[in-house]
């Protein structure tokens, strides 16, 4: 895959980055569910699916949904150097049968080649989810549902600016940077004459059906209750293991014991005294 450098310049709809968020709350044991998260660098167009970590099965199909979902022809595609894209079922599934579309990868370690996505990192994916840890699967659905409802809020309904030109101050440190109007995603695809108009006409309608107010509340009720729920499975988790640690029989002091109770039990010592991290936000907003 070639390496390749992001630069500010006018190109159209089509130039995509992804990247994957992690929902781990700093906590990188086991398994937990990652994020896919793609965008548009012209029109800032993003997408977005969830994936329980990061092994093909499970991500691959996150991947591709987010790909497929764009309103319009895909033509680069970039990443970062994670092993998530590296591998050779990308290869095989992505770079050899999408032979119309360029893949390149940053410079290692260089996050600002791959600025755009990392930007919508923050500003989609943190602000909705936060820094929880979301390990239960059964929050596939609802995860799922989520980040459609976020990518609507964020391509429809939500305007961003761009910056158009960048200066260098001339008696100081830093620049000046000039934005473009507000618009939506959605705006600046039917705005460009490169789109095809069966999708202008899809975003119309859509358009035409959205409630932005009605979304916003949707993704609210969805978020408070992936985090109750989230908190819910730990509690019954904890309550299993503390039942499970009741329940094995006293070792003699000064003997040891290699049985395997005693190991499963003691083996994974998150599980009996980890803290749960929920019970202090899941206040009504």
């Amino acid at each position: 895959m070639r390496i390749w450098r992001t630069r500010s310049r006018a190109r159209p709809p089509g130039y995509i980055q992804i990247d994957s968020v992690s929902l781990c709350s700093g906590n990188a044991s086991g398994d937990y569910f990652w994020i896919a998260s793609a965008t548009d660098l012209h029109t800032q167009w993003v997408e977005l699916a969830p994936s329980f970590n990061l092994c093909a099965r499970h991500f691959h199909p996150a991947l591709e949904h987010c790909l497929k979902a764009f309103p319009f022809e895909i033509i680069k595609i970039h990443t970062d150097n994670g092993p998530e894209f590296l591998n050779n079922f990308v290869y095989e599934n992505f770079c050899l049968k999408w032979k119309n579309v360029s893949w390149t990868r940053s410079f290692p370690n260089h996050k600002n080649h791959n600025a755009h996505i990392e930007q919508k990192n923050g500003s989609v994916v943190r602000t909705h989810l936060g820094y929880f840890r979301f390990d239960a699967r059964e929050l596939q659905r609802d995860l799922e549902r989520l980040c459609h409802c976020i990518c609507e809020w964020n391509n429809y309904c939500r305007p961003c600016m761009m910056a158009i030109s960048r200066e260098k101050y001339t008696n100081g440190k830093g620049f000046r940077r000039r934005y473009d109007a507000p618009q939506t995603p959605a705006q600046r695809v039917l705005s460009d004459p490169r789109v095809p108009a069966f999708q202008k006409d899809k975003i119309r309608k859509k358009l035409a059906i959205l409630n932005s107010i009605e979304l916003k509340e949707e993704i609210d009720k969805l978020r408070r209750k992936i985090l109750n729920r989230q908190s819910e499975i730990h509690k019954q988790k904890s309550r299993a293991a503390l039942v499970a640690a009741d329940s094995v029989p006293s070792v003699p002091s000064g003997t040891l014991s290699t049985s395997s109770a005693t190991t499963n039990v003691f083996s994974s010592p998150s599980q009996l005294f980890s803290a749960n991290p929920f019970g202090v936000i899941l206040n009504e907003e």
